[in-house]
Formats: C-alpha cells, structure tokens, sequence
C-alpha cells in the first residue's frame, strides 16, 4: 500500500521552484513540528517548574501563618 502526498497550491510552487520534491516537503514540516513541539515542551517544563516553586512558597507561608495564629492565640490567653 503507497500513500501519496498530494500537493498543490503557491506553497507547493516555492517548493517545487526550489527543487524540493514531495518527500522533502513533508520532512521539512515534520522538522518544523518537531521544534515547535519541544518549544512547547520546553514552555510546560518551565512553567511545572514554577508551579512546583509556588506551592513550596505556600506551603512555607502557611506553616508561617499557623505559627503566627499560635502565638496569636497564646498572646490573647496571657491577656484574659
């Protein structure tokens, strides 16, 4: 079974004006897709990377939240 890559269009044109054959076409789209995909990889990367700071930023300001609740409260029985 063969799978035919029909082209056709001005972009086909450039190609074909440039000598590029069908195949050539295709594995220059499949280069293209591939860099935007590991651009796009590396943008999720970054920001799992950041979501990951951020909760470890919220988790130490919470415990510093119920540290200061702790002392709040001690400071409110001194006070009675």
């Amino acid at each position: 079974m063969s799978t035919s890559l029909v082209v056709g269009g001005p972009i086909s044109k450039s190609y074909e004006v440039r000598g590029l054959t069908e195949i050539q076409v295709e594995n220059e789209h499949l280069r293209t897709v591939d860099v935007e995909v590991k651009r796009e990889r590396t943008v999720t990367q970054s920001v799992q990377e950041d979501n990951a700071m951020l909760r470890q930023q919220l988790g130490t300001a919470n415990e510093r939240v119920r540290g200061l609740e702790k002392v709040r409260k001690e400071q409110a029985e001194n006070i009675t």
